[in-house]
């Protein structure tokens, strides 16, 4: 397979992994109900308010590197 075809296809999955991540974190921050964002739902584990403000820092971060 010649390289410029295997960087298409292997940022076409990278692409779709990202999208069913994205769909997968989506769902579960609307079915969690807004009082529970910021409850500490298990001892000494972080609030789901606190994961989602985490993966949405690191996937900016990380969309912004991919820019340039």
């Amino acid at each position: 397979m010649p390289k410029a075809q295997l960087e298409s296809t292997l940022n076409s999955l990278w692409i779709e992994k990202w999208e069913q991540a994205t769909q997968k974190v989506t769902a579960l921050a609307e079915a969690l109900p807004e009082e529970k964002f910021e409850s500490q739902l298990v001892a000494g584990a972080r609030a789901p308010g606190e994961v989602l403000r985490h993966i949405a820092f690191w996937s900016q971060y990380l969309a912004a590197k991919l820019r340039g």
